[in-house]
């Protein structure tokens, strides 16, 4: 009898011995990520206005994003609030969007990784995106995680797929405490651009928008309260009070641009680098050329309460005048060296 019994305690130590040594499944880290690595590299290599610096950002920080995607991918997904969640896939579509990108750059267009000749769009049917044990893509979590899961037509201003056509990216990561404020924002700076204009046209209103209007058109009919009330809604004063609430308006759109939205900041240059010249009797050697590493002009600020993007033991530039206090990240100083910024009324040139 003890003979059975030892063997039976042996299986039982042998069974507790291998669930411990069975590795945690994928797609179980609970509560909301951390994105200050997100913040990071937008600050580093991203502008509204100009796109993404995916050059810079493929040569030095590819292995970073790289470790960020996969490290979203192991989030505990039901563990979150449903603002969370909604934060979540946008942050996880943005970030997938750029590394598929920088993985296959230098390229025109993110159409150019497709493999379909003709439309040459299945690089969002690709399933590419690392998610729990397996792999999802980018279609999956625009339509069916995003779409389908919450009804909001205001994420259409907020995921982008690396056309110059398409709403830029957000300058930060979005989270569950701030999503709704954040694409309200989206869609408001949208609104007030040159992605709405609005013209009298043969005694009707004819309103010029997105294609994105267009294309997801029964989102905003089900979701927003229809296209141009909802336009009207986000608009500026001076836009909203041009579109009549009733009577004959005719929505165009324009045509979409799915050219990359590369922000290339260094001109192509003649003299081949490094090079060495000698001056003076002096060799001087030249790694970069002029304006190679670009300057930060208008820089933005938040509390410091609200820049969670930081350590708390993270160094600072800090600056004090006429009664004004501001912080400059060593962080981002590494990445552009100078910004230029207004205190209190005097121009201000911070560098590190």
């Amino acid at each position: 009898m003890r003979r059975y019994l030892l063997l039976f305690l042996i299986a039982l130590l042998g069974c507790a011995k291998s669930q411990a040594q069975k590795p945690a499944p994928l797609g179980g880290v609970p509560g909301e990520p951390d994105y200050t690595v997100w913040n990071r590299l937008l600050a580093g290599y991203y502008d509204p206005a100009q796109g993404m610096d995916y050059a810079h950002l493929k040569a030095r920080d590819s292995a970073t994003l790289e470790q960020l995607r996969h490290s979203l991918g192991r989030v505990a997904v039901g563990s979150l609030t449903p603002k969370q969640q909604l934060a979540y896939w946008i942050n996880l579509y943005n970030v997938n969007v750029v590394a598929t990108v920088v993985a296959h750059y230098p390229v025109a267009s993110i159409r150019d990784v497709s493999t379909d000749p003709i439309i040459r769009l299945n690089v969002f049917k690709k399933e590419t995106v690392p998610f729990g044990n397996a792999v999802i893509s980018l279609n999956t979590i625009e339509n069916d995680k995003i779409r389908d899961g919450f009804h909001d037509p205001r994420i259409h201003f907020a995921i982008n797929c690396a056309a110059l056509s398409c709403p830029p990216i957000r300058p930060e990561a979005y989270t569950g405490a701030r999503v709704n404020e954040q694409l309200d924002d989206q869609v408001r700076k949208f609104a007030a651009g040159p992605g709405l204009r609005i013209e009298q046209r043969d005694g009707r209103t004819v309103i010029h928008t997105t294609k994105v209007m267009d294309w997801f058109g029964d989102d905003f009919e089900k979701w927003g309260g229809g296209r141009v009330a909802f336009l009207r809604r986000y608009a500026p004063p001076e836009k909203a009070r041009l579109i009549p609430k009733g009577g004959d308006t005719k929505l165009e759109f324009d045509d979409y641009d799915w050219a990359l939205n590369d922000w290339k900041r260094v001109a192509p240059s003649a003299t081949t680098l490094p090079s060495v010249q000698q001056i003076g009797g002096d060799r001087v050697h030249t790694i970069l050329r002029p304006d190679a590493i670009q300057a930060i002009d208008q820089p933005q600020f938040v509390r410091a309460s609200e820049a969670s993007f930081m350590r708390d033991d993270e160094p600072v530039v800090g600056v004090v005048q006429n009664g004004i206090a501001k912080a400059y990240s060593t962080w981002h100083l590494d990445h552009h060296e100078i910004v230029n910024d207004q205190i209190g009324g005097k121009a201000v040139a911070v560098t590190w």
